[in-house]
């Protein structure tokens, strides 16, 4: 028996190098197959696999030895196997003593697995074992050769016989020899019993007895010849199809002519392979009506009848729920059986649940090993999808040089969004030397092969004057044919020009509709946008529902911004029951992600225990690497930091620095608290003049506390000429722009000299209260004791000044023990 037909076992944990081993035999040319005990339907499978093949493979590794799986393996093969075949054994290790060494030295293998090695390496010795090594293919190709020469040496003299009989045109009389040596052992036989039975006489009824049985035993002879008759209608009905009108089919199949294909197949709708073509045809609407339910019970019947194309099929059905539930599970189960009987499409699939996490948990680098594995056999979408992932740098280092080639070979057969990637490379030099000609090239024939990426790109070029002159007119087209397309970035860098009057007209109804557009794309930051213009009303009605909603899809697609205002919405309340532990938790992702406002925000929570517990330190670190990111108001909170000792030794001049690095970038909360260095004289030698420079630039910002800090210049001649007028002026400015001590400082004012106005003193103080200035609470506190301003309420003076003591504030016991 010629061994063309390679049966290869595996589990799946050795999946990938069973693989390349089933390869490598192909181009041998051995037809080969493969099948995993741990896959689905793994018993059907290898019955009819078992008939196929001409010797079996079984690949086995440390991991397989060290449990029942070897064993297991073997079983379930002798159970299913009619007739014995070759076998030969593949390690998966240098040597066969390396593999049981791996397994000898494993810590955790306890003495029961170690003395089951021992048996399988003296069961081993016994068996054909090729172990991995640089010849591994010659060595099995070898071996099989082995095997059959092998199998001829130990034949019987008896079947080779047989075989010269067979050879022999006189074969008839061979059988009719064989069949009247059966009757002389049979009457040898007989004559025995009769000579032992002639003796006693009183046996002759049994001997009655004995020629009536025969009579039933013709009777049930007679039976089995009426099931032998009608036993044989199940496996002939195969012959009573018309195989020519089934190669009919698939003839017109191939012409697209689908009416007639489907006619023909359900004339053969008993043959495996029609059932499966008739699942695909309901399945799609060709040449009948569309009908998803009837198309998954003609896959499932070809299943069962043995045909494994539909493995896939259902894969499918199940992945996007077509005539079925969508169920990742049941999708990722499918293609792993197809992909084990070596349906490479399949196997893509699977290597996309592995990538997506559907079906299976989220695995970058078994999906990379898979596009890779299909890529070397030249499977052009696999070598997309890896020239992608090593591009990204995922499930791997980033290798542009990687992501070149697989981009490249893909690009060559007219992939049309590897040629635009391969543009991409060009264009910013990754790996090859920078190109704009052939960048520009590459964009243009993704585009021309209906690339709406590709044209975004070709609309970069123009608007940023690469490799053409400037022209936004030509830039907007290019966006334009782009989003016509379907391609999300076009759509949502139209809303942004829109949003901004960038060479095109205003529109803030289009920005947001573009936006829109590009949100129900997936688009993550058109996402963030279309919850600015909820959150600000702009293009759309006002909703701070509508807008948490899309912050929310943003984060959840990535977007640094996204989840930055999604925390906020959470910290705010706006859009949803404020919550401070959300807050955190999306100032954390935010900052992780990159984004510097929400490191300076994570300092905030550190900093005063605002859903998470606090640590000063943690705070600092956070805003430290904000403030090197260049956020300004980290910038302050550092100086801070250093100027009060919260989370850092305390540090005037450190302070200092950081102040001025904000206040000259434009920060008006750094100016004042830079002008109060001067003002007071720490790290600096006290200058009002100074200070009053950058009270100015603040109060240009309309900073209320650096109007108040003019105004008490004014008050108190400090840099200037002593003005009570223009220091109320101030303060009226500082109280109007929210500044509490403004507002307190207007209190006193009103509260004694020429316009002294006790109602008016009242109603300062109280928004300095309401502002959450002690000192201004306690004198609202007064007021109310004595009626002053306002209607007496002595319970409510002690409510307010019992409150400020139970939080610590002392002057509130002396209020106390003075009025009550």
């Amino acid at each position: 028996m010629d061994i063309n037909t390679v049966l290869i076992l595996a589990y799946v944990d050795d999946y990938f190098k069973a693989n390349k081993i089933a390869a490598d035999l192909s181009k041998k040319n051995f037809t080969v197959r493969m099948e995993f005990p741990d896959s689905f339907d793994f018993d059907t499978k290898i019955r009819a696999s078992l008939l196929r093949c001409d010797a079996v493979i079984y690949v086995i590794s440390s991991q397989v030895l060290a449990s029942d799986k070897y064993y297991e393996l073997h079983g379930i093969v002798q159970e299913n196997q009619r007739t014995i075949k070759p076998e030969l054994y593949v390690a998966l290790n240098k040597s066969i003593d390396d593999l049981f060494l791996d397994i000898y030295k494993h810590e955790e293998y306890s003495d029961d697995v170690l003395l089951r090695a021992d048996d399988y390496r003296m069961e081993l010795e016994n068996k054909n074992v090729i172990c991995q090594g640089p010849k591994l293919i010659d060595d099995i190709v070898e071996k099989l050769k082995g095997l059959k020469e092998a199998e001829h040496e130990v034949e019987e003299p008896k079947a080779q016989e047989e075989k010269a009989e067979e050879e022999n045109p006189e074969e008839p009389i061979a059988e009719e020899s064989f069949e009247e040596a059966e009757p002389e052992e049979v009457t040898e036989e007989a004559e025995v019993e009769e000579a032992t039975e002639e003796a006693p006489v009183e046996e002759a009824e049994p001997e009655e007895e004995s020629v009536e049985e025969p009579e039933e035993v013709e009777e049930e002879v007679e039976e089995p010849e009426e099931e032998a008759f009608e036993a044989p209608v199940e496996p002939e009905r195969p012959k009573v199809i018309n195989m020519d009108a089934f190669n009919e089919a698939i003839k017109e199949y191939a012409k697209e002519n689908y009416l007639d294909s489907f006619k023909l197949f359900l004339e053969t709708k008993d043959l495996p392979l029609a059932e499966y073509y008739l699942g695909y045809q309901y399945a799609n609407g060709l040449g009948t009506e569309k009908d998803e339910e009837l198309a998954i019970e003609y896959y499932q019947k070809s299943i069962d009848d043995g045909c494994d194309k539909a493995y896939t099929a259902l894969g499918d059905a199940y992945y996007y729920g077509l005539g079925v539930a969508k169920d990742d599970l049941a999708a990722a189960k499918y293609y792993k059986s197809a992909a084990a009987l070596g349906d490479n499409d399949a196997l893509f699939h699977l290597a996309n649940c592995y990538y997506y996490g559907k079906g299976e948990v989220q695995n970058y680098r078994k999906a990379l090993e898979i596009y890779q594995t299909l890529a070397d056999e030249d499977n052009i979408e696999a070598c997309y999808h890896a020239g992608c992932m090593y591009f990204l740098g995922r499930g791997c280092k980033v290798s542009y040089k990687n992501a070149y080639y697989l981009l490249q070979k893909a690009a060559a057969t007219g992939h049309p969004k590897a040629m635009n990637d391969l543009g991409t490379l060009y264009r910013y030099g990754l790996y090859i030397d920078q190109n704009i000609k052939i960048a520009i090239d590459w964009f243009t024939k993704a585009a021309k092969a209906g690339r709406g990426a590709a044209y975004k790109n070709l609309g970069d070029c123009y608007y940023f004057g690469v490799g053409y002159k400037q022209d936004k007119v030509k830039a907007v087209q290019n966006y334009k044919k782009g989003a016509s397309l379907g391609c999300a970035d076009a759509i949502y860098i139209l809303g942004l020009m829109y949003e901004q009057g960038d060479d095109i007209e205003l529109s803030y109804d289009k920005s947001f509709q573009h936006f829109l557009q590009a949100s129900e794309l997936g688009h993550a930051a058109a996402q963030y946008e279309v919850g600015n213009c909820f959150y600000f009303g702009q293009g759309t009605k006002k909703s701070d529902m509508d807008a948490f909603y899309w912050y929310k899809e943003s984060a959840k697609g990535g977007c640094p911004e996204g989840q930055y205002a999604l925390a906020v919405a959470y910290h705010n309340g706006k859009g949803v029951a404020q919550n401070s532990a959300n807050a955190f938790r999306w100032y954390k992702i935010a900052a992780e992600a990159g984004n510097i406002d929400a490191l300076n925000a994570l300092g905030d929570c550190y900093m005063n225990a605002d859903g998470t517990e606090a640590d000063e330190k943690l705070g600092f670190e956070a805003y430290m690497k904000a403030a090197k990111g260049k956020n300004l108001l980290a910038m302050t909170n550092v100086g801070k930091c250093y100027y009060f000792g919260n989370g850092v030794t305390k540090d005037y001049s450190e302070a200092v620095k950081w102040y001025m690095q904000a206040a000259q970038k434009g920060d008006a909360e750094s100016q004042v608290l830079l002008g109060n260095c001067y003002y007071y004289g720490t790290g600096f030698n006290q200058n009002y003049l100074e200070a009053l420079k950058w009270y100015r630039k603040a109060a240009k910002q309309e900073n209320g506390q650096a109007y108040y800090m003019i105004g008490r210049c004014y008050e108190n001649g400090q840099g200037v000429k002593k003005s009570i007028q223009l220091a109320k002026e101030n303060y009226i400015e500082g109280a109007d722009f929210g500044d509490s001590m403004a507002e307190y400082a207007l209190g006193e004012y009103y509260a004694e000299g020429a316009e002294m106005d006790e109602e008016k003193s009242f109603e300062y103080f109280e928004d300095a209260h309401i502002h959450g200035f002690k000192m201004a609470t306690l004198k609202v506190a007064e007021y109310y004791y004595l009626g002053k301003g306002v209607v007496q309420d002595k319970d409510y003076s002690f409510e307010l000044a019992k409150k400020l003591h139970d939080e610590g504030y002392e002057e509130a016991g002396e209020f106390l023990n003075k009025y009550f």
